[in-house]
């Protein structure tokens, strides 16, 4: 598979060069030191595999993904990762580990998830807000 090179990018540091090598198909900005990836590997034009997974600032996959994994940013140590065919989603520490999981039976799975100041505000399925902590426990019931 060939893709055009508008579809890809790479990371550039403060004065424009290139951060390091490598070739993405999605990617976040960096959040405490890692970002959230889709890594192309390439052979010439040709895409030999993919990784999803963060990187480090020296462009090394540090937490990677299982396939159909998507992640977001790091925020107080957490990050969301979903797998949009299973429809699971998850939290994980800044060494990959799985947290806790998210109950989309309870809640929707695309709202920002981000946690400050140890909680992370979450919607549930009759529109009604609450709050999770770093464990997963509700805070309180949403209303």
């Amino acid at each position: 598979m060939t893709i055009p090179e508008r579809e890809l990018f790479s990371f550039i540091d403060k004065t424009g060069q290139l951060a390091f090598p490598g070739f993405f198909s999605t990617g976040s900005g960096f959040s405490e030191g890692l970002a959230a990836v889709n890594q192309f590997f390439m052979d010439g034009d040709d895409v030999t595999g993919t990784q999803a997974g963060y990187i480090d600032h020296a462009g090394k996959m540090v937490i990677q993904l299982a396939e159909n994994d998507s992640g977001r940013d790091f925020h107080e140590g957490l990050a969301k990762v979903s797998n949009w065919y299973d429809n699971t989603a998850w939290f994980i520490d800044k060494a990959g580990n799985k947290v806790f999981d998210l109950d989309l039976n309870r809640f929707y799975r695309d709202e920002s998830y981000i946690f400050s100041e140890g909680l992370c505000a979450v919607c549930d399925r009759e529109g009604h807000w609450g709050f999770l902590d770093k464990t997963g426990q509700s805070t309180f019931d949403a209303k």
